[in-house]
């Protein structure tokens, strides 16, 4: 399946070539660059997206039911509307309640290894980056 012995690895350096004996199997150097090729996609993957008045968290489809983004609009400081889509950039859709557009409200975001957080004054939401599951909190 994988050849036997050392691997051996060429480079080109101040006009000459290099070879250098790494030790390890073939198999050993092939399944780590696999890996590091899945972290790497793992890791460069889009989390969340931020704009003038929304987050936009791209939850993991096989830990969130289907759901590929969750949508927080925040109206106003202790109003924040949620929208969940199956598809990844979902139109924005007209809603049934009355939005005033006069105010901005300050708010702001916190990311860790598994949430985003959106903070206002009176209210926080906290959304699983793995699941897309949104948990509101008062901030006093």
């Amino acid at each position: 399946m994988y050849p036997a012995g050392p691997v051996f690895f060429w480079w080109w350096q101040n006009n000459k070539f290099f070879l250098y004996e790494t030790g390890f199997t073939a198999q050993f150097v092939c399944v780590n660059c696999v890996a590091v090729i899945f972290c790497w996609h793992i890791c460069s993957a889009e989390k969340y997206k931020q704009s003038e008045n929304e987050l936009i968290v791209y939850p993991d489809t096989r830990f969130s039911g289907g759901v590929q983004s969750v949508r927080l609009r925040v109206i106003s400081e202790k109003i924040i509307g949620v929208k969940a889509s199956l598809e990844k950039e979902a139109l924005p859709d007209k809603s049934l309640i009355v939005i005033q557009q006069s105010n901005k409200v300050q708010w702001q975001v916190e990311e860790n290894t598994e949430l985003v957080e959106l903070t206002t004054a009176l209210v926080k939401v906290k959304i699983n980056l793995a699941s897309g599951a949104v948990t509101f909190f008062d901030t006093k």
